[in-house]
Parts: structure tokens; C-alpha cells; sequence
């Protein structure tokens, strides 16, 4: 795990944490690492918000507003410093015309870029079931269960 972001306390204080040796020793930009969680920390500061999907089929899907995710592991320079790209809000409207994110790399709302991953839940017929979504060019690292600790806890209740 490069970073994550989280809550803590009483108070649900964010907190955003970055790795710098699980970074460096997976050749990744720290500060993109911590654009990352600073972006969805803004985004979705006490980590519990979703978007909701009405699919064709009547099936409902949740995806979690979850701010760079979809694009992760694309970046772009400020002054030198690399950055995180990010979705933006026409990225969780179905049938908008984007832009989806900051980079332009999304053709489409709720796409996931070559490099990025999404957990969704979706509930049919009562019934909700949880899918990962990987980009083709996903590292293999990061599809470890435990990175989606986080986002298991959201659907415990409703699964």
C-alpha cells in the first residue's frame, strides 16, 4: 500500500497517510501518491459517500466517490512536482459529455482508465454483490483484497 485515507476518533477526523518506502521501492512518485489522498480526502472527507447508478436492467450500482481511483497511476507536472489526476464531477453524471477527469484520459462517466480500479456494489433484484474493476494495465500490487479493506467496510452493512 503507497497511501491511504481514512477517518479518526469520535470526531471522524480525516486523516491521509503516505508510504515513501512502499513508494520508492514500487518506483512511484510519493507526491503523486499524496495528491491522490489529498484530492479524495476533499472529495469525500469522511469516507462515506457514493454515487448511485440506475442501470438499464433496473439494477442499482454504488460506486464510491472516490476522486482518483478510476485514473490512478496517471499523473501531470506543476512546477515540476507530479500530480495525481482526478475525476471530475460530469464523471459520476451517466449520459454527460465530460470532461470525466483532469488529464482527459476518460472517454466515458464511470470508466476506469488502463491503469485504475473501481470497487462497486450493485443490488438487483434485492440481492447486492460487490465487483472489482480493474484497468487492463493494472499492476498486479494493487489488486491485493487488503487494498479494498477500506471500501469492504462501506457495503459490510448492506451485504
Amino acid at each position: 500500500m503507497m497511501g491511504h485515507h481514512t477517518t479518526q476518533g469520535k470526531d471522524h477526523v480525516p486523516v491521509g497517510h503516505v508510504f515513501i518506502e512502499s513508494c520508492r521501492r514500487n518506483q512511484l512518485t510519493w507526491t503523486m501518491v499524496a495528491s491522490h489522498e489529498a484530492v479524495e480526502m476533499v472529495g469525500d472527507e469522511w469516507v462515506n459517500l457514493d454515487v448511485a447508478r440506475i442501470l438499464g436492467d433496473g439494477s442499482l450500482e454504488l460506486w464510491p466517490r472516490e476522486l482518483c481511483d478510476a485514473v490512478q497511476g496517471v499523473g501531470y507536472a506543476v512546477n515540476g512536482v507530479m500530480l495525481s489526476d482526478f475525476v471530475y464531477p460530469e464523471y459520476f453524471i451517466s449520459g454527460s459529455d465530460g470532461p470525466y477527469d483532469h488529464c482527459r484520459e476518460l472517454e466515458e462517466p464511470f470508466g476506469i482508465h488502463k491503469t485504475g480500479y473501481a470497487s462497486v456494489l450493485t443490488i438487483k433484484n434485492g440481492i447486492a454483490q460487490r465487483r472489482d474493476q480493474y484497468g487492463a494495465n493494472h499492476v498486479d500490487w494493487h489488486q491485493d483484497e487488503k487494498l479494498f479493506a477500506r471500501m469492504h467496510e462501506r457495503w459490510r452493512s448492506l451485504t
